[in-house]
């Protein structure tokens, strides 16, 4: 595999080549050319979007059935999320090609050492967590997408007497299309659309695990290097120490500057996220109640909320390591061998450890803090929802 600081065939090394094939995918990618994120934006949002008609339009038709009302939110709520996630990224395109560069860039602060191996690392962790979310994702559509071919399976392998059943994904109103003419062509329609919701989903994440990885490797590598320089003045002529430093606290301001353009980015997807994940784990909680002894609706209920835990958990918890390991660039400042340097150099140092002790955090719509807390809390939430209708029940 070539060097991450070679120009050529940069993204298509393994820590880069998902958020590259996925963005590719969903139309988000910077370097495709504008007709063909085009095409594929115009080709999602037609299929995505397909389904969000059908949906409202059954609402209309069953205004005062609640049932069916909280059956449909969930997906629907997903649905909604992603277009806000495409209109987003279509907005900060631009910002996202400034981060990648400065991604790509950043490879050339460490170009070898042990620095150099630590970046690698925790590039290697956020190829590991893009993997995880898109394995996870794709399995919950998997299973998502295929309910009503399942239902088919059970009635054949259990030979249950009646009809065979037609189930669609969730309840829609085709209008003037007969839906039990082209059962088969809608409900594969239904089931692309999962595909490109999932895929629009993990686009724009995937950019964050793997740049979230790239800084926590960056603070890492910048941290160890301040551990384990030697500040001894007799050691060395002129001001080589302060002149480390000030290389030091440039590359420091480089890794906020580019954390916060990740939060600029994202910020209000992740407050749209939390609102979402909160009242559609609450909802499923909800249908996993009612639902219990309905094995086929369980298990698509089930699948929905494993869903939205994980990629909750993941988010959180790799803006939770942001957050670590900028701090613990001040640590390391305290561990170095800072009492050996001259009193000019030890100012320096008295700088660097003020700043670093603000740590970088990422937020949700700028007001929620992106972290495990955050995580139980929502947790916690949707699980004394979960309990208060098991009760009830």
């Amino acid at each position: 595999m070539s060097s991450p600081k070679d120009t050529m065939g940069f993204w298509d090394q393994l820590y880069f080549k998902p958020m590259k094939i996925v963005s590719c995918w969903a139309g988000q990618w910077p370097y495709q050319s504008p007709i063909e994120r085009t095409i594929i934006r115009t080709a999602l949002a037609s299929a995505v979007g397909s389904q969000i008609i059908s949906q409202i339009a059954a609402v209309a038709e069953h205004s005062n059935d609640l049932d069916f009302f909280m059956e449909l939110v969930p997906p629907f709520v997903v649905e909604v999320t992603c277009f806000t996630k495409m209109i987003n990224c279509f907005f900060f395109l631009g910002k996202i090609k400034i981060l990648l560069e400065q991604l790509q860039e950043n490879w050339k602060l460490f170009p070898t050492g042990r620095e150099n191996e630590l970046l690698r690392e925790h590039s290697l962790l956020g190829f590991q967590m893009s993997m995880l979310f898109l394995g996870t994702l794709y399995t919950s559509g998997f299973v998502f997408g295929t309910q009503p071919f399942q239902a088919m399976i059970l009635h054949f392998v259990f030979k249950s007497n009646g009809s065979m059943p037609r189930q669609f994904l969730f309840p829609a109103n085709w209008g003037p299309i007969d839906s039990d003419k082209y059962y088969f062509p809608l409900v594969i329609l239904s089931a692309m659309s999962i595909y490109c919701v999932v895929t629009m989903l993990v686009a724009i994440d995937c950019v964050f695990y793997t740049c979230c990885g790239h800084a926590c490797g960056l603070f890492t590598a910048l941290g160890y290097s301040i551990e384990n320089f030697n500040f001894n003045d007799d050691l060395m002529s002129g001001d080589t120490g302060f002149a480390f430093l000030r290389r030091c606290i440039q590359i420091h301001n480089r890794v906020l500057e580019f954390t916060n353009i990740i939060e600029d980015v994202l910020t209000f997807n992740f407050l749209i996220m939390l609102g979402s994940v909160t009242m559609a784990m609450s909802l499923t909680a909800v249908q996993m109640v009612i639902n219990f002894n309905a094995v086929v609706k369980l298990l698509k209920n089930l699948a929905f909320a494993v869903t939205q835990i994980t990629q909750l958990a993941i988010k959180c918890w790799i803006a939770q390591r942001v957050m670590d390991k900028s701090l613990n660039v001040k640590f390391s400042l305290i561990n170095s061998k800072w009492y050996l340097a001259p009193p000019k150099t030890q100012k320096l140092i008295g700088l660097m450890i003020m700043r670093s002790e603000i740590p970088c955090q990422i937020t949700a719509g700028k007001v929620i803090v992106m972290c495990l807390e955050t995580f139980s809390s929502i947790v916690r939430l949707s699980a004394s929802y979960f309990t208060m209708f098991l009760a009830l029940r």
